[in-house]
């Protein structure tokens, strides 16, 4: 509001566009500067400078980064809005369909591949939700499996994920399998396959044997149909993320009890609106990036796309 009221008192004071000679150089230059003054970016511009002076002695470094990268996206979908308001011609040869959908579901695809291919890259935070609402595709370690044998962390099967996605000077992406109980008669002295940290989750899960393919075995070792697979976790974690969201809008909505008692019908709707909506996106986007790892798997040839595909999913 400071720089809003300088920027009216600089106006009122300035020179008048219409006493200028624009053939005298000093009178240009005070155009310019009128232009500047007139420009509606001016105020945010100057703030964003002066914030920016603030934000370098923040204290927590993770938590200014996480800040900085924030506004600045802020930034720069405010200027982009302003331009298509103006009517810009910078950003006139954008279609109207580009918007705030095709931007979310482009930073999405990013984020995916990101989490998969990048995890230093990645927030910690959110890693650790996604992974944690993916106990269908992460397979948990088994109740009775003694504590001398090893386990795979959740991090370290997405890890793999990403190794078997990624063809190699002398391995193509997305191996083949067979699973070792159809061997059991005559095992074998050799591991299950060559990535020794997943191995106990095929041979103690244990790998179901219509599995024919590494990934899906490793994602869902006993369930060999992908798509019951899907359901399954959609019916399981759609659950869990709604007590999830229903704790953070009974809170959210504790702190305007007041308006919660003058109409309880429309705070109970909305209630129950927000824990349907943040569950069914919670668990739907989750499951979905999941369950399309398998759909690629099995429609596109293994040599098409190999890492691409999760950026499309």
């Amino acid at each position: 509001s400071r720089l809003t009221t300088l920027r009216l008192n600089l106006l009122s004071k300035a020179w008048k566009a219409d006493d200028l000679d624009y053939a005298v150089t000093r009178d240009r230059i005070k155009a310019r500067l009128l232009r500047v003054l007139n420009s509606a970016a001016l105020v945010p511009f100057a703030a964003s400078l002066a914030a920016s002076a603030v934000l370098s002695v923040f204290p927590i470094p993770s938590v200014r980064k996480s800040l900085a990268l924030w506004l600045s996206t802020k930034a720069v979908e405010n200027v982009y809005t302003h331009l298509r308001a103006v009517g810009s011609r910078s950003v006139a040869w954008v279609p109207d369909w580009i918007g705030g959908a095709f931007f979310y579901a482009l930073s999405n695809g990013q984020l995916l591949w990101t989490f998969l291919f990048e995890p230093s890259c990645f927030p910690d935070a959110y890693g650790r939700v996604i992974l944690a609402r993916s106990t269908s595709y992460i397979p948990p370690r088994p109740a009775g499996l003694p504590a001398s044998i090893p386990w795979p962390a959740p991090r370290d099967i997405a890890d793999t994920i990403a190794t078997l996605s990624t063809p190699s000077a002398t391995s193509a992406a997305y191996p083949a399998f067979k699973a070792p109980v159809l061997s059991a008669l005559t095992p074998s002295k050799y591991p299950t396959t060559r990535y020794p940290l997943i191995n106990p989750v095929l041979d103690y899960a244990p790998a179901h044997p219509a599995h024919s393919r590494l990934l899906c075995a490793i994602l869902h070792p006993t369930e060999p149909s992908c798509s019951k697979n899907f359901l399954h976790f959609f019916a399981r974690e759609w659950q869990a993320s709604a007590k999830f969201v229903a704790v953070f809008t009974a809170l959210t909505q504790l702190l305007s009890y007041r308006k919660v008692l003058k109409d309880p019908e429309t705070a109970l709707f909305k209630f129950a609106l927000a824990v349907v909506q943040g569950a069914t996106v919670i668990s739907g986007s989750i499951g979905t990036a999941w369950g399309l790892t398998c759909f690629f798997q099995q429609y596109l040839p293994r040599t098409m796309l190999p890492r691409a595909r999760y950026f499309l999913n």
